[in-house]
């Protein structure tokens, strides 16, 4: 079985305000250094040079992934449940194999004989809704990590810097903008003391694995310096001025912007495929509808907190 990264850590909606606030800070200041003597006249025109700063950062606190950890443990619970009702059947078949009539047949034939099946259909629904709010939650708190890399990045440019003249320095900061381990972020539900099958578990991990191979796994690391060859086709942030390095932090934003929106539907398209593989039939009563309704429905991925459109 291949290992699945762990999920990522949460990353508050602060967070991304506060690291927001620190490239505007740190844009003013590079400002004042660089066009000298006009440290008043930049102080000004502040909201008009920097204001859209805040709202490229604040547009990545889209969703509430908080509120999943409630859903998921809501899922989680639910399947240990129904593993437990699983077992009682059992129990239940061997109590009344030795019934005998009319009614004991039908109770066999509606209730004992189906019921393996319903509960096997249900559980492969919980397994599915369960690795898809963890996926979307790691998209969202993924995405919200690599927007503040990508202003840790920006800073370190714009602190390079010099004063009085344009910097002739040269390095590029090589910025990948995409999310870190996001749907490779799907980790397999805890199922406590009823355990699944190993025919199961395999199928889970199956799935899993499948979710972790769609990720796009990036590094937004350490390598501040590296050089770039020219002609790249990966965003960086360029130095020279205030605001090249401003534009290039933009073209950064946009290409993560542009991986979480993939991740997300490409999440929902797996998400409608594991459930379109279920057998309607062999729901519990009234299942079969709402389970119809979720796959066809166009507004499916608001249900996974895919980011806003542009208008």
């Amino acid at each position: 079985m291949t290992d699945i990264p762990p999920p990522p850590m949460p990353v508050s909606t602060e967070a991304v305000r506060a690291k927001a606030q620190e490239v505007v800070d740190a844009a003013r200041d590079a400002m004042k250094r660089q066009f000298a003597g006009m440290a008043k006249e930049v102080e000004k025109r502040q909201p008009e040079l920097l204001g859209d700063i805040p709202l490229r950062f604040d547009a990545f606190n889209y969703g509430l992934p908080e509120s999943m950890d409630t859903m998921i443990t809501s899922v989680e619970y639910a399947t240990v449940e129904l593993n437990q009702d699983n077992l009682g059947m059992e129990q239940v078949k061997g109590a009344v194999e030795e019934w005998q009539g009319n009614a004991a047949d039908a109770f066999f034939e509606k209730f004992t004989m189906p019921f393996p099946q319903i509960a096997a259909n249900h559980l492969n629904s919980l397994i599915a809704l369960s690795t898809a709010i963890r996926s979307s939650q790691g998209i969202i708190y993924s995405a919200r990590q690599s927007v503040i890399n990508i202003g840790d990045q920006t800073i370190t440019a714009l602190n390079a810097i010099k004063q009085k003249k344009k910097t002739s320095w040269q390095e590029k900061l090589l910025i990948v903008a995409g999310v870190v381990a996001a749907v490779a972020a799907a980790v397999m539900p805890v199922y406590g003391a009823a355990a699944l099958t190993a025919a199961k578990l395999a199928k889970e991990a199956e799935n899993v694995h499948k979710l972790a191979k769609a990720a796009l796994v990036f590094s937004l690391g350490s390598q501040a310096t590296t050089l770039l060859r020219v002609g790249t086709e990966q965003p960086v942030i360029e130095g020279g001025s205030v605001f090249k390095i401003l534009e290039s932090m933009d073209r950064a934003i946009d290409k993560t912007w542009d991986e979480v929106s993939a991740e997300s539907t490409h999440l929902e398209n797996l998400v409608k495929g594991d459930m379109s593989k279920l057998n309607p039939e062999a729901m519990l009563p009234g299942c079969a509808t709402v389970l119809a309704e979720a796959i066809d429905a166009d507004d499916l991925e608001v249900s996974f907190a895919q980011p806003p459109k542009d208008d």
